[in-house]
């Protein structure tokens, strides 16, 4: 992830969306990213390894083979990344950002996270992460463990919206990885939301495009309110990260953001609405003991 070197799958990948975004026949169009998705996936399918991804595991580097069994919790069954939908909603998702005039002229690579985003949104069918959303998934996972045994697709998920944090990192991951960053998952046991908060598991992204890295939290997007309080949009909580802070994260230590979400005024200014501090911990290893510095200054 050095700034001298650019992936040459981000541009490459990135030509040839834009190629078939080009397409003008909607059946030709569907069917040349049709044979782009599978090529693409194929290919880095050949090139990972199935393992199995648990909170207490290191960092995963690149594509998650569509048979990886990812865990939520050892009480849970393990589910899988193996649904080619997900790229086609990716690709529709760069479809209608294209059909904007105002985005039209933006890069593949400029629209990627926000494309990401909406992505997670329209095949999970929730935007954020909440109690809520958490405490139904768990209910699915006890249910399905009595029904259905110890491992099942990530298409269970689709249009249900109950996914968190380790469903949209890890479909998140594979989507960063298709359209070529190199990108690692990272399961955590001691991320913190909030000062005084506690240390809670988590599964994000950290990705690089060859000039910076970042840290990339699907689940808890930045939120948009309006004046009455109401969430009326999403933007991609993307934080840049020093080469230091990127090593310091691999080692199982831990970053400390802040994270800012926004208000849109009735008179349609964009203001701060506030900050919150969230230390992002590495996998594995704890970060926020009581003598961290990093925990004094949350």
């Amino acid at each position: 992830m050095s700034k001298e070197y650019r992936p040459t799958d981000i541009d490459r990948v990135a030509a040839e969306m834009e190629k078939l975004l080009a397409i003008e026949d909607a059946s030709e169009q569907l069917a040349q990213t049709g044979f782009f998705i599978d090529q693409r996936t194929r290919q880095l399918s050949e090139q990972a390894v199935a393992v199995d991804i648990q909170v207490i595991t290191g960092a995963e580097r690149g594509f998650i083979h569509p048979a990886s069994w990812i865990y939520t919790s050892p009480l849970y069954p393990a589910f899988t990344v193996d649904d080619p939908e997900v790229y086609r909603t990716l690709f529709r998702e760069f479809a209608e950002f294209s059909a904007v005039p105002e985005l039209r002229w933006h890069t593949i690579d400029e629209l990627a996270k926000f494309a990401i985003l909406r992505t997670l949104q329209s095949y999970f069918g929730n935007g954020c992460t909440t109690q809520e959303t958490e405490n139904k998934r768990d209910f699915y996972y006890m249910l399905h463990t009595r029904t259905a045994g110890n491992q099942f697709s990530i298409r269970n998920f689709k249009g249900a919206g109950i996914a968190a944090c380790s469903e949209k990192a890890a479909v998140s991951q594979n989507l960063l990885a298709f359209l070529g960053y190199d990108t690692y998952l990272i399961p955590s046991t001691h991320c913190v939301f909030g000062v005084g908060s506690d240390p809670v598991s988590h599964l994000y992204n950290v990705f690089g495009d060859g000039f910076a890295n970042f840290i990339f939290d699907p689940s808890n997007p930045g939120l948009v309110y309006n004046e009455q309080g109401k969430i009326i949009d999403f933007f991609p909580a993307i934080y840049p990260i020093s080469d230091r802070q990127f090593y310091r994260l691999m080692i199982g230590a831990g970053v400390v953001v802040e994270h800012q979400d926004k208000v849109l005024r009735d008179d349609d200014r964009m203001e701060i609405k506030g900050t919150q501090k969230r230390g992002y911990a590495g996998p594995t290893v704890p970060m926020f003991m009581p003598d961290d510095p990093l925990r004094l200054h949350l």
